[in-house]
């Protein structure tokens, strides 16, 4: 099966226009406004709306209040969320429950222990990352046997040895394919060939 692309951290109608060329299988936008890539559910709707509908949308957010990702997805805003902090399984299994939709559980992964007992989770995806924008130590999470998505300054570079290594289901794409915070047009299109050819 081909690795799953995701391009996330999209905050530019640009934005927009390139994954409607690349086509990923799924695009992101950051709904959490305490970080630098978080925009507004305005804006949000904006790239929606410019998205191909082939091209789900999905919502990052991090410990935020229930009804404010609730609305997100029942208002359309998204089609799925990410949830970054430490959400309960509870507060996943209702948004699930309420709302149908898919949903990501990220994992920040910084020791051996960090991974402990995430695989059970009833989120539909799991992913993970280091929340620093940079490759982790890949081998923290080596014996995890359920599908999950790679994150954390993947490029065309770190591609080709992620995939060998790890087989992940998917793969994150954001501050890897981007030029001084903005989305380079080219290093995302080098990227997404990578994954394509050794996927």
């Amino acid at each position: 099966m081909s690795t799953i692309i995701k391009l996330c951290g999209l905050r530019r109608l640009a934005d927009a226009d390139l994954a409607n060329e690349v086509r990923p299988d799924f695009a992101g936008v950051v709904l959490c406004r305490r970080f630098w890539r978080g925009i507004d559910f305005e804006l949000a709707s904006a790239i929606h709306k410019r998205l191909a509908p082939q091209i789900p949308l999905v919502g990052v957010f991090v410990n935020d209040d229930f009804g404010t990702v609730l609305t997100a997805l029942r208002h359309g805003v998204v089609d799925m969320v990410q949830l970054e902090g430490t959400e309960s399984e509870e507060y996943i299994k209702d948004l699930m429950f309420a709302t149908g939709k898919p949903v990501i559980k990220a994992c920040e992964v910084t020791s051996p222990s960090a991974t402990s007992g995430v695989e059970g989770t009833a989120a539909n995806y799991l992913l993970f990352s280091n929340n620093i924008d940079e490759p982790f130590d890949w081998r923290l999470i080596k014996n995890i046997r359920r599908p999950y998505i790679l994150s954390g300054g993947l490029n065309a570079d770190n591609i080709p040895y992620a995939i060998r290594q790890l087989h992940p289901w998917g793969i994150d794409l954001s501050s890897g394919v981007e030029t001084n915070g903005i989305k380079d047009p080219d290093k995302v299109r080098a990227a997404v060939d990578v994954i394509r050819k050794l996927g």
